[in-house]
């Protein structure tokens, strides 16, 4: 490392640690947030929940609310290993069918859908609904406060520092946590009832998000049989490229950063993701974790009027040789240009 990108790093690290010592909000104002009446079309209040369990089956949704009175982004899928069924309309202005609500800060959430799902056999919409409860007793990761501060600062050592970088750094920050717990309700499609029971993360998004501004990313996030979680990840922005951040609670229970990796997989190789990732990933306790996640199956979802593409796959995951199911999530800017290498 150049003495000059060490002299930067330590100066990020003690920003970042100071930060993280002034929470602008806290845990249960950061649960019960609301988007301000005057909130641009820019910026974005982000639900999500995804469940998986050894045996197959698979129940993700996101809500994405939008400033602006500009129309929300909704997601619901469910899969198994005998069926498919997605909802295929991604934007709604009105009669949004996905609904969450925060029951208790950190600890429950309400998840309600009510609408038409498309049938990967027949193609045909069918009806459906899914009501459910989740609950945790894990504690939240906040990536701005929670997080190592040493990849960040790593990356953000390297970038040529401008008044118009910082700026920019500024303008597009936003707050991001995440959680593992268990989601349980019930699944009814065509008048059949599913009991769902199942390891899940969420997480929690708010703040400034424009599709287009990114070049492209990649997530991994993997739940045991138990519900713990490990999570990877990288994205990259005209600012910076390639952000390298990650956690896991696998050991001990607590959460622990993910501040080195080795990938052993091509994941610029096209603009639809790799089937097969593999990686291993070395927390800030010298712990690593061989991860390696089989993509079974994939939903499109499309951005800014098809300026950003993202690809939420399904899959099958080993973590240290020890079987898990999860998300393996690509997405790719329409230009080229700004990701391939």
């Amino acid at each position: 490392m150049k003495c000059m990108d060490a002299i930067k790093e330590s100066l990020i690290c003690h920003s970042l640690k100071k930060r993280s010592k002034n929470r602008k909000y806290t845990r249960e104002e950061a649960e019960r947030y609301v988007l301000p009446d005057d909130a641009g079309s820019e910026y974005n209040n982000s639900y999500y929940f995804s469940a998986h369990d050894l045996s197959g089956m698979s129940l993700f949704c996101r809500l994405g609310q939008r400033g602006g009175k500009s129309a929300d982004e909704v997601w619901f899928a469910f899969a198994d290993k005998k069926n498919r069924y997605n909802l295929k309309q991604q934007l709604f202005e009105n009669d949004i069918p996905l609904k969450v609500r925060c029951l208790e800060p950190g600890s429950a959430w309400q998840v309600e859908f009510t609408g038409f799902l498309e049938d990967a056999k027949t193609k045909k919409n069918v009806e459906a609904a899914f009501s459910g409860i989740f609950r945790s007793d894990e504690p939240i990761f906040d990536f701005s406060y929670d997080m190592d501060p040493r990849p960040m600062a790593k990356t953000i050592a390297k970038a040529k520092w401008t008044k118009a970088f910082f700026k920019e750094l500024s303008e597009n920050n936003q707050t991001h946590y995440e959680q593992g717990g268990r989601l349980e309700g019930t699944f009814t499609i065509s008048g059949v009832k599913k009991k769902i029971s199942a390891p899940c993360i969420r997480d929690h998004s708010f703040g400034k998000r424009s599709w287009d501004y990114m070049n492209m990313h990649m997530w991994l996030a993997a739940l045991d049989e138990n519900g713990k979680t490990i999570n990877f990840s990288m994205v990259s922005y005209p600012a910076l490229d390639e952000i390298w951040v990650g956690n896991t609670n696998i050991a001990g229970g607590n959460h622990k950063s993910v501040i080195g990796h080795e990938m052993r997989t091509d994941i610029r190789n096209n603009n639809l993701g790799q089937n097969t990732v593999k990686a291993i990933v070395e927390t800030a306790d010298k712990e690593k974790y061989v991860i390696t996640a089989e993509r079974t199956d994939v939903f499109d979802y499309v951005f800014d009027g098809g300026k950003y593409h993202l690809y939420e796959g399904l899959g099958n995951f080993t973590i240290n040789g020890k079987p898990a199911r999860g998300i393996i999530e690509f997405g790719f800017n329409d230009d080229e240009s700004r990701w391939r290498k």
